[in-house]
């Protein structure tokens, strides 16, 4: 008797692809996840060796003087050059100095007072004396008045500012503005005066150098002291002006203009816009041990993570406290032994100071 002969049953498409998704298709999608996590591990999220700062140079500009500021050139955010005005300071108490100028006149006065000329010789060394003297008192009444013209510059300005707000009679500040004219056209006349002084006194020097005396002569060693006084005195009367020690920008402002500056005071910060080194801080355990000139990799954390290499120029002796915008999440004290990383080979990186890249030690 014949077997009967079977045929396979075939097996429906649908049936293969639902063996195919239950027991392959989860494998596939494994190792593919796998792949873009692996990949996107290296390239957005590996950790580097050590964090690094872009440094640029940075100064914060105090008051030299307790003084007004007369002057503030430049607001947060403008540019400056190097050797630009950045700030003037008027020195505020003139009290002390008119004070100053008024002893210095009294010694003045007593030394005229003590001539006692015994032959023509001596008394023309007086009166070339007298003559120098005279000068110094020209210089400290032309200091005095310089004194009393800052008073009245301020005492103008308050009365503009009181007047724009209708707050003081506009006669009251057409008399000061009179007096502030006085005082200044006084000390252009003196100023003149001093000058023609100063060319006589020249030019007797010049004809007969025996005037000008011998240096144990005590009448001049008197004048050569207090002229040394007058002009420490008018050194002090000057505004001090503070220049910028390097090209940049301000970036932050603590006085206004017009304000009483205490002598010390932070004024305003001054920063560069050019980066001038990378520093970052190898924490523990150290598994290499950098010197100066090693190479190492730069990374920026932009999103086209620009890479380029570049050598340690120095190393520090000690661990150090690391920046606490620099620490790791987490770390309450972090330290670190920092390296100065050069910016040789790094032309290409638009870094700018205050960037935050990594540091990779091959």
């Amino acid at each position: 008797m014949n077997k009967p002969v079977y045929e396979p049953v075939k097996t429906p498409l649908s049936r293969k692809l639902e063996y195919f998704r239950l027991r392959y298709l989860p494998v596939i999608v494994f190792l593919v996840i796998l792949g873009i996590v692996i990949s996107l591990w290296n390239i957005r999220v590996y950790n580097p060796t050590f964090v690094g700062k872009v440094e640029g140079d940075m100064a914060w500009l105090a008051a030299p003087e307790t003084g007004v500021l007369t002057l503030l050139a430049a607001d947060q955010f403008d540019r400056m050059q190097q050797g630009d005005t950045l700030l003037v300071i008027q020195i505020a108490d003139t009290m002390q100095i008119q004070t100053q100028l008024e002893v210095l006149r009294a010694q003045i006065d007593l030394l005229r007072s003590g001539q006692d000329p015994v032959n023509n010789w001596q008394r023309n060394r007086i009166n070339y004396a007298g003559l120098q003297l005279d000068l110094m008192q020209e210089r400290i009444a032309l200091a005095t008045l310089d004194v009393r013209r800052q008073q009245l510059g301020r005492t103008v300005s308050r009365q503009q500012q009181l007047a724009e707000n209708q707050l003081v009679a506009d006669q009251e500040l057409e008399l000061a503005e009179l007096e502030l004219d006085l005082v200044e056209t006084e000390m252009r006349e003196r100023e003149t005066y001093i000058q023609d002084m100063e060319a006589l006194l020249a030019e007797i020097t010049e004809r007969d150098v025996s005037y000008s005396g011998e240096p144990d002569d005590p009448i001049r060693a008197a004048v050569r002291v207090h002229e040394r006084e007058i002009e420490a005195l008018e050194q002090m009367l000057k505004p001090r002006v503070v220049l910028a020690p390097f090209d940049g920008l301000v970036s932050q402002v603590l006085y206004p203009q017009g304000t009483i500056v205490p002598q010390g005071e932070l004024i305003l910060r001054f920063e560069s816009i050019t980066p001038r080194r990378i520093v970052g801080h190898l924490r523990q355990p150290l598994l290499v041990r950098p010197r100066p000139g090693d190479q190492v990799n730069i990374r920026t954390r932009t999103p086209d993570r620009l890479t380029a290499a570049t050598t340690v120029t120095r190393v520090g002796a000690q661990f150090v406290v690391i920046e606490e915008t620099l620490q790791r999440p987490g770390i309450a004290l972090e330290t670190g032994l920092p390296l100065e990383i050069s910016l040789e080979g790094l032309e290409d990186m638009p870094l700018v100071p205050g960037e935050v890249v990594d540091v990779i030690l091959p």
